[in-house]
Parts: structure tokens; C-alpha cells; sequence
């Protein structure tokens, strides 16, 4: 299996990380905020917890992609 790399900023500098590793990071920084974040993506509750606590070894692309394109424009926003 494939495994693309999506641009991530880190303390300011630009690296490539699997964009499922750049979700589970994010959600890891919002503790408390899974369901705001669940609502706002559209991705189930359940799922965004499994996806966050590593219970869901290989997540579907279409929930990864939602959470990931929610913190992209959480960020841009600020």
C-alpha cells in the first residue's frame, strides 16, 4: 500500500508526514474538543475517538481526509 506524504508545519519548519499521523497529532493537541471537532467534519464521534486512540488500525480515507481538511482550515483561519 501506497503511502503519500502531506505537508505538515512543525515549529515553523515544513516537513511530510502520512496524513494519517498529521490527524492523530492534531486530535492528540484537542483533547477535550473531539466533539466539536466531530460535529464540525462530519465524522462520527465513535470513530474519531478509535481513529485517535489507535483502536482503528487503518481508518477509512474518507473520515481521515475530513479531519485532516478540518485542521487544515482550522489553521487557516487563524
Amino acid at each position: 500500500m501506497a503511502c503519500f506524504l502531506y505537508p505538515y508545519v512543525d515549529n515553523g519548519v515544513m516537513e511530510q508526514k502520512p496524513m494519517l499521523e498529521i490527524v492523530v497529532s492534531a486530535l492528540n493537541e484537542t483533547k477535550g474538543g473531539w466533539k466539536e471537532i466531530a460535529d464540525a467534519s462530519g465524522v462520527p464521534y465513535s470513530t474519531l475517538c478509535k481513529i485517535a486512540q489507535g483502536a482503528t488500525e487503518n481508518p477509512g480515507i474518507a473520515h481521515v481526509q475530513a479531519l485532516y481538511d478540518h485542521f487544515r482550515a482550522e489553521k487557516a483561519a487563524i
